[in-house]
């Protein structure tokens, strides 16, 4: 270990983006019995993918920057970089996936209610 700062930082950042990931798939299914009430309720099947790639992406940050050695095993790095950042696509793809749906349901709830 060469520099003990980067790796409580990394170290840390993992454990944000788990914690975040699987606490999301745990508490998703009582937000969505809480919010079928909403005037924005709806079923989004893309957001507990989203959480794991978040795990996934997270664990996969560590250990690129503990665990593989970049002198050693070059190849190796660069193929869980390029995993890394193909991940980070999807999430950023399923973020406006996720956008141009709840801006979808915001207008037909604003359709409804100015019906009314």
């Amino acid at each position: 270990m060469e520099n003990p700062p980067a790796l409580i930082f990394s170290t840390a950042i993992c454990f944000a983006g788990v914690i975040g990931g699987v606490a999301y798939l745990v508490l998703r299914s009582r937000r969505d019995d809480a919010a079928a009430g909403s005037m924005l309720a709806g079923r989004r099947p893309w957001r507990p993918i989203g959480a794991l790639l978040v795990v996934v992406v997270s664990l996969l940050t560590y250990g690129g920057l503990n665990l593989i050695d970049h002198r050693l095993h070059p190849a190796a790095y660069l193929a869980l970089w390029g995993l890394v950042m193909l991940l980070t696509i999807c999430l950023g793809v399923l973020a406006v996936i996720d956008v141009i749906y709840t801006r979808r349901l915001l207008r037909r709830a604003m359709e409804r209610s100015a019906g009314q």
